[in-house]
């Protein structure tokens, strides 16, 4: 690997680190605490939330993937190439209908795929229509 690209490894993980915790100021003020599990994990003392965050690599679309867990919900952060950030925190209900359909990387990992046309976002899942998720954006409700 060679310096830059390793450089442009350092920044991502910097703003993914910065992402989630964003994400986590904003759940505390909404009078929810997550803590730290492992990998991709955190726990409301209830139940387990996986977090991923991904920057926007292809205009409009984001990779975001989680290693394989027991989660009860997901929470994606899409990191927008003009710094714009947007969380979608799914409910259990829609977590539980897709995650059987969640493709998985060449580690393994599950991969939601969020596209992003004419301001409205979706879950693009293999062999399914995509499904708008523009009302879980902040979605705090359930956690």
């Amino acid at each position: 690997m060679d310096l830059l690209t390793r450089s442009i490894n350092l920044k991502e993980e910097a703003q993914k680190k910065i992402a989630i915790n964003n994400l986590l100021d904003f759940l505390g003020e909404n009078n929810i605490h997550l803590a730290f599990k492992c990998n991709a994990t955190y726990s409301t003392g209830q139940m387990n939330i996986g977090i991923g965050v991904a920057p926007e690599r292809i205009p409009g679309q984001w990779m975001v993937t989680l290693p394989v867990d027991d989660y009860e919900t997901v929470a994606l952060v899409c990191l927008e190439r003009n710094g714009d950030v947007h969380r979608f925190i799914f409910s259990k209900e829609f977590y539980e209908k897709i995650k059987g359909k969640l493709s998985r990387d060449s580690n393994g990992q599950w991969r939601f795929t969020i596209i992003a046309e004419r301001g409205i976002f979706s879950l693009k899942l293999p062999n399914y229509p995509p499904s708008v998720i523009d009302k879980y954006e902040d979605y705090v409700q359930e956690l």
